[in-house]
């Protein structure tokens, strides 16, 4: 078991893909930008995720409950939203985050770190555009939607951007979830 708080997005590798059994962890601090209330997770292997799962709401219900309630989840996509400014501003400050470290002998991410903390934060920064143009605060957005959409799609298939193994992993399990929702084959859907 590996407690994996504050540990999303920021390794290249999860425990669980080196052979931890279960991990858990909040999606409040990283993914949720510092400000989701909720959004707890447990993943690993299938009897330990369901064992957890009937632990942690009540025996039968599992999985199926869940542990965020629904008008949470506002809170939690504001987060994830969020996450790509919180980022940027570690990378702003990065020259001081590192002096910070070395005058009080902290560990600081290395260069190659930080290179990878810069190109997570360019493929999420793409799609923290795309909610802003979407969100409807300003302009109407209905005849922006088809372009936006397509292009995230090209995002997604286009492997030239996708410089690390990070990002590959991140837009390949993107890819799935839009395919889920979208289709694989957009081009020939009615819409």
């Amino acid at each position: 078991m590996v407690d994996n708080c504050y540990g999303e997005f920021v390794e290249t590798s999860e425990p669980a893909m080196v052979g931890a059994d279960l991990i858990a962890g909040s999606l409040i601090k990283n993914p949720g930008g510092t400000i989701a209330p909720c959004g707890g997770y447990v993943a690993g292997k299938r009897n330990f995720v369901e064992a957890a799962a009937a632990r942690l709401s009540a025996p039968g219900l599992g999985v199926e409950f869940g542990s965020t309630p629904g008008h949470v989840m506002r809170s939690l996509f504001q987060g994830l939203f969020l996450a790509p400014q919180m980022v940027g501003e570690a990378i702003k400050y990065k020259v001081v985050l590192n002096s910070y470290a070395n005058q009080y002998v902290e560990s600081s991410p290395n260069e190659q770190e930080w290179s990878e903390a810069e190109a997570i934060y360019q493929f999420l920064k793409a799609f923290e555009e795309a909610t802003n143009l979407v969100s409807a605060d300003r302009t109407p957005t209905a005849q922006m939607f088809l372009p936006l959409f397509l292009s995230i799609r090209h995002c997604l298939n286009d492997s030239t951007w996708q410089k690390s193994v990070v990002l590959k992993g991140v837009a390949a399990a993107m890819k799935t979830k839009f395919e889920k929702y979208w289709g694989a084959d957009v081009d020939k859907s009615n819409t």
